[in-house]
């Protein structure tokens, strides 16, 4: 079994996962494309994914590691987890260590249906969400997608918007306060 898989399915101590995570850093086959981007052997990410994953990184708060499809598939064989769909990324929290299945969706001409349409897909990949906004679009159309593309999947989601991060759950996507303070 990968150390990758053995990360993310530890329910252990964090001084075990964080061993456990320097130990994937030690042994595993990867390519480093930043310092906290790691892209594991046989692992095949798109230039999209690639870029909002730098973009990620410079928060300098996760881990980004892209997993190949045998880490993938020893996951979802562990997990009893017969889907066909596949996350994108495990982002490894640096606090915690704790890895958190996520799928990366980049929206370049957000409409509100567009973003309804990215939110909707992704959650079927992953329960954690990375929305990457790289065109205009209003706070208030912004909004309206957000709300209207969650489900009772979508645990998480990590949007950029204007070039700021923001972790987003549904009590905060649902609070005209927090939201409008965030935005």
């Amino acid at each position: 079994m990968s150390i990758l898989v053995e990360q993310s399915l530890h329910k252990a101590t964090l001084k075990t996962r964080k061993h456990t995570f320097q130990l994937m850093m030690e042994e595993e086959c990867f390519d480093k494309l930043h310092d906290n981007i790691i892209i594991m052997k046989g692992a095949k990410p798109n230039e999209t994914e690639i870029q909002t994953a730098k973009k990620l990184a410079k928060t300098d708060e996760y881990y980004l590691v892209f997993p190949n499809d045998g880490q993938i598939k020893e996951i979802r064989s562990l997990t009893r987890n017969v889907s066909n769909k596949r996350n994108d990324i495990y982002l490894i929290d640096k606090k915690t260590f704790k890895a958190i299945a996520v799928d990366i969706k980049t929206c370049g001409n957000p409409s509100i249906e567009t973003i309804i349409s990215h939110l909707s897909e992704g959650v079927n990949q992953a329960p954690n969400l990375i929305l990457d906004i790289t065109g205009k679009v209003s706070k208030l159309k912004l909004i309206k997608g957000l709300r209207g593309g969650w489900s009772k999947r979508l645990k998480f989601l990590y949007l950029n918007y204007h070039g700021h991060w923001h972790l987003l759950d549904k009590a905060k996507v649902f609070d005209n306060n927090q939201l409008n303070k965030l935005l």
